[in-house]
């Protein structure tokens, strides 16, 4: 989902998304942002405010259904990442290519580094953590 500030006299504007003005079910969903890196967990019924400044600031947001176990939104470098995934198991992520991968996990991931011949394929587990986070990973 994009959000742009199409204000003709670029003022701030302020306004909320949510996966349901997509047409999504409602439901948990993480969500991630391209362009500021922020992600989390949207409950049930739940928005993400935004604030748009001026024409020059806009948001594009990926929303993947979240069932508490960890998430990926593929490469975090291309605007819509999880095109680069072309398998996703509850324990691995294939990719077409490399890159910096984005996960999201309210536990530890416990990422393998795997030699550049065989770049496209991360394998993570889980671990008890205390926060809901981005992950970061370069493959």
């Amino acid at each position: 989902m994009a959000a742009f500030n199409l204000d003709e006299e670029e003022r701030e504007v302020k306004g909320s998304v949510s996966p349901t003005d997509v047409g999504f079910a409602d439901g948990r969903y993480a969500y991630y942002e391209h362009f500021t890196g922020e992600g989390g967990i949207l409950e049930c019924g739940e928005r993400i405010p935004v604030t748009l400044h001026d024409v020059d600031t806009y948001r594009l947001y990926t929303f993947l259904p979240y069932n508490g176990t960890p998430v990926c939104f593929g490469n975090a470098d291309m605007f819509i990442g999880v095109g680069a995934i072309t398998k996703m198991t509850d324990t691995s992520v294939t990719l077409y290519e490399g890159g910096r991968i984005a996960f999201l996990s309210e536990s530890d991931l416990g990422i393998i580094d795997l030699p550049t011949e065989k770049r496209g394929l991360v394998t993570y587990v889980h671990a008890p953590r205390e926060t809901k986070e981005i992950l970061y990973r370069e493959i």
